[in-house]
C-alpha cells in the first residue's frame, strides 16, 4: 500500500473484499473511474523504482560523500 495511492496510482480494497474489487472493476469498465489516468500515474511512479536509476542515485551519493 505504501507504493499505491488510492484513486491516484491504483485502486485499493480491503483484503478479501471481493465486492469492492468487483465494484472497482465495473467502475473502470463503465468509465466512472479514469483507468487510463490511474495507469499512467502508476507507470510514472514505477519508473522511479527502476534499478538503473537507483544504482545511479547511490553512485552519485557515494561519489559526493567521497569528494567532500
Amino acid at each position: 500500500p505504501f507504493l499505491i495511492d488510492d484513486n491516484e496510482t491504483g485502486l485499493l480494497v480491503d483484503k478479501g473484499d471481493s465486492n469492492a474489487m468487483a465494484e472497482n472493476i465495473i467502475s473502470i469498465t463503465e468509465e466512472q473511474i479514469n483507468g487510463g489516468k490511474i495507469s499512467r500515474q502508476a507507470r510514472l511512479v514505477a519508473e522511479t523504482y527502476d534499478v538503473h536509476l537507483i544504482i545511479q542515485k547511490w553512485y552519485n551519493l557515494i561519489r559526493n560523500v567521497l569528494d567532500e
